[in-house]
């Protein structure tokens, strides 16, 4: 769940096996389902935090992905060009880093969206990401993406669509990494989730260490 102000919360609640948007108004105690998303079934979902907090982006059961403003009650769809090798229905995971949007998967690897045209990328263990498995996704200070997977820890850049993996000590054998359990502090601090607890770093020096690019399909 997100909270969005003092006295509401916005959640994904399962009902009847239908993913559905839902607010809580802590002060009147009542939740109430958002009626112009009822028709859709939500597989993933994510506030814009960084640049608008009254903006949801949502992927659902169909493919399509929409950003919805609670503000204005509005749902807009996201045009984009799909790719044969990304089913975006099977998405579990979005985020937005203001012109981009990463969708993230547990067997298909992301899909990156260029907001304003619609094209489309696709990453994935066929170009060399390390795993197809993606447990979460963040955004740091510079727009970069970082997603933690069952090998290790991975940073996109939108500018030049490259990916860095950092493997050791951030692989599966050190620990086992949890869906919805990260998050970057404002001064750059990461923090993944896993079953042996969480692993931070700071992205800034990370980034200075080198290794390989990989680049989309």
């Amino acid at each position: 769940h997100y909270p969005l102000r003092r006295q509401r919360q916005m959640c994904i609640r399962d009902s009847n096996t239908r993913g559905v948007l839902t607010s809580y108004d802590i002060d009147t105690k009542v939740i109430e389902s958002i009626n112009s998303i009822q028709s859709k079934q939500i597989r993933a979902f994510d506030v814009d935090i960084r640049f608008d907090k009254n903006l949801f982006w949502l992927v659902a059961a169909d493919g399509s992905i929409s950003k919805y403003d609670i503000g204005k009650n509005e749902l807009v769809n996201i045009q984009y060009i799909p790719q044969s090798n990304f089913v975006a229905s099977k998405a579990t995971s979005i985020k937005s880093n203001g012109k981009w949007l990463l969708l993230g998967s547990e067997s298909q690897g992301i899909l990156l969206i260029e907001q304003i045209s619609g094209k489309s990328f696709v990453f994935n263990e066929n170009n060399n990401l390390s795993n197809n498995f993606i447990a979460d996704i963040q955004v740091d200070e510079n727009n970069n993406y970082w997603f933690s997977t069952n090998k290790g820890i991975s940073t996109l850049s939108t500018y030049t669509k490259k990916i860095r993996t950092f493997k050791s000590p951030f692989d599966l054998k050190n620990n086992e990494y949890l869906n919805g359990s990260s998050l970057i502090t404002k001064s750059g601090i990461a923090y993944f989730g896993g079953l042996k607890g969480f692993r931070y770093f700071n992205t800034s020096d990370l980034q200075s260490i080198g290794h390989e690019f990989n680049a989309p399909v």
